[in-house]
């Protein structure tokens, strides 16, 4: 009962507040409206540079057409030829192919017309066909142009 009274007679108004008490652990900053104020700043200015940086790639890409074949032309390198086709006709492969490396492809398929390859190469004719003959289940070769 001693202790009750001793709290009775010391108690003053608000002592127990949970807010005044953490403001007294947790001294509150003087720049703390700065520091809001710059944070703001900083996420308005990246907002505002993500938004251009989209804005100029978004008109800088093409839009993406579905099914349109592309086809790359082979590059030709001195020491090797490259072949570079994306949806390309067969029709189109062999041709590149026999006047690149100077060869006479044989045996095609009778509906040629009907192949498309995206393929990227880089090497001899003999292994580029044995390549599209096993992609394709064909039975083409190689020979020497005369």
């Amino acid at each position: 009962m001693k202790n009750l009274e001793f709290i009775v007679r010391h108690y003053k108004e608000g002592c127990f507040n949970s807010k005044k008490t953490l403001r007294t652990i947790l001294p509150v900053s003087p720049y703390k409206k700065y520091l809001v104020a710059a944070s703001v700043s900083i996420i308005v200015l990246i907002s505002v540079y993500a938004a251009g940086y989209y804005i100029q790639f978004r008109n800088e890409t093409p839009p993406h057409r579905a099914a349109e074949p592309q086809v790359v032309t082979p590059i030709q390198n001195v020491e090797t030829e490259i072949f570079d086709f994306e949806n390309a006709s067969l029709e189109y492969i062999i041709s590149q192919i026999e006047a690149v490396y100077n060869v006479k492809i044989t045996n095609l398929p009778e509906n040629i017309e009907s192949y498309t390859l995206t393929i990227y190469y880089e090497g001899t004719p003999e292994d580029l066909i044995e390549m599209i003959n096993e992609i394709l289940n064909t039975e083409m070769k190689v020979e020497e142009k005369l």
